[in-house]
């Protein structure tokens, strides 16, 4: 049904057959990709904030002025090799991290970017990668305003959603 009203705004706010792509920019939960299904053509696309997140992960143990050439190397593995030669930098990247490295959390980072191969790849297939959204942002700027010094919460006043004191 999410999908269903997600390809009827589009079918009324854009003529479809005349739209030449659409991107599914997600974190590569199973609901979001379901989309895929429903609407004809689309192209699953992760986004860059959960790409980032994750290999900053695997280049944690370096200090930050080191940490953008290996990026940029994981960057090019992903948009131009193959999961096997993505495994073999990560594996050097472990051997480089010290003893006392929580390396499960680097297995999970390293396997959250492998079972969303594909989608990572076509992220970074130009250069610039594909240009995406903010939403995770915009999610964290609204949830950190309301949730921080002066904490509110949403409720329906008046048949519209608004935000109040809790």
């Amino acid at each position: 049904m999410f999908w269903d009203e997600i390809y009827s705004y589009l079918e009324r706010n854009y003529d479809l057959d005349h739209v030449k792509k659409i991107y599914l920019n997600s974190d590569g939960g199973n609901w979001i990709k379901a989309g895929r299904k429903r609407i004809q053509g689309i192209t699953h696309v992760l986004d860059g904030f959960h790409l980032e997140k994750y290999l900053q992960k695997l280049v944690s143990h370096k200090k930050k002025k080191d940490r953008e050439p290996i990026l940029e190397e994981f960057h090019e593995i992903i948009r131009r090799k193959t999961k096997a030669d993505f495994r073999e930098f990560v594996e050097k990247q472990k051997k480089e991290m010290p003893k006392w490295r929580n390396l499960q959390k680097v297995d999970e980072a390293a396997e959250y970017i492998l079972s969303n191969w594909s989608a990572a790849k076509l992220r970074l297939k130009r250069k610039n990668g594909v240009v995406g959204s903010s939403t995770e942002s915009h999610v964290s700027h609204i949830l950190s305003e309301r949730m921080s010094s002066r904490p509110m919460g949403w409720s329906r006043k008046n048949g519209r959603t608004k935000g109040v004191l809790l």
